[in-house]
């Protein structure tokens, strides 16, 4: 599960999707904060960005750990 940002254009329009492991990095990094965006489900392995945490699939079966830095 994951929180997530949204980056609109000038006309309000959805133009790109942030991921962040909780509330607290989607408060700290997301310039259009609006208040908790939780529990979304994600199908594919993000990294927040804010802290760069790997946020592992919703449904995930293997073990996902961080094997690198970003």
């Amino acid at each position: 599960m994951c929180h997530l940002g949204y980056v609109e254009d000038n006309n309000g329009d959805l133009v790109e999707l942030n991921y962040y492991c909780s509330d607290h990095c989607n408060s700290e990094h997301n310039v259009s904060y609006a208040g908790w965006n939780g529990c979304h489900e994600n199908e594919h392995a993000e990294y927040c960005a804010n802290c760069g945490n790997l946020i592992a699939p919703s449904y995930a079966t293997e073990d996902y750990t961080l094997t690198e830095t970003i």
